[in-house]
């Protein structure tokens, strides 16, 4: 199932530890995406808005699949990838 297998040594503390710090893009995102949604909203509208929701979901789901392709954990891809997913 992996293609890296000199991965398997880590623990599972080292795991969970860099898999939540990780996540932490998530909250960080969906915060910058209500604010920036709701901007959206205010100005331009209930329609704009839900297409503004809709390409910035088709963003991060090409962000995941990218990632996933790639298959190689860095923490700043990680972040990165869970961030832009959150907005």
């Amino acid at each position: 199932m992996e293609k890296n297998p000199e991965t398997n040594h880590w623990e599972e503390s080292h795991q969970s530890k860099y898999c939540l710090l990780a996540l932490i893009g998530v909250g960080c995102g969906e915060i910058v995406g209500a604010m920036l949604l709701g901007k959206i909203q205010d100005r331009f509208g209930n329609i704009v808005a839900v297409y503004s929701c809709l390409l910035l979901s088709l963003i991060g789901m090409s962000c995941i699949l990218i990632y996933i392709y790639f298959y190689s954990f860095t923490l700043p891809a990680a972040f990165t990838m869970t961030f832009i997913y959150g907005i």
